[in-house]
């Protein structure tokens, strides 16, 4: 019984070496952990129409983001209370 515990340490070592192992392999041969893949990817825009925060008065609509330019779209960080979303460009 005692030698099966102190074996433990070393079984959850060889666990934890296997599995980063596991990992590297898997990025040796092409795997990107930090690659998301998007379920909107390739989707239309919903239409929308907001009023910049910046310049009151100014709308932007789903246009915006067809004219090949990079933006972000954003709402406020988490715990915020709710807003109308913006756009950066």
């Amino acid at each position: 019984m005692k030698r099966n515990v102190l074996l433990l340490p070393l079984l959850i070592f060889l666990l934890i070496a296997a599995a980063l192992l596991w990992q590297l392999a898997r990025n040796a041969e092409g795997d990107d952990p930090t690659n998301l893949e998007s379920a909107l990817t390739g989707k239309p825009v919903p239409a929308f129409r907001l009023e910049s925060l910046e310049t009151p008065g100014q709308y932007y609509e789903a246009e915006v983001l067809t004219q090949g330019n990079r933006c972000c779209l954003t709402s406020g960080p988490p715990g915020a209370r709710p807003a109308a979303p913006s756009i950066s460009t």
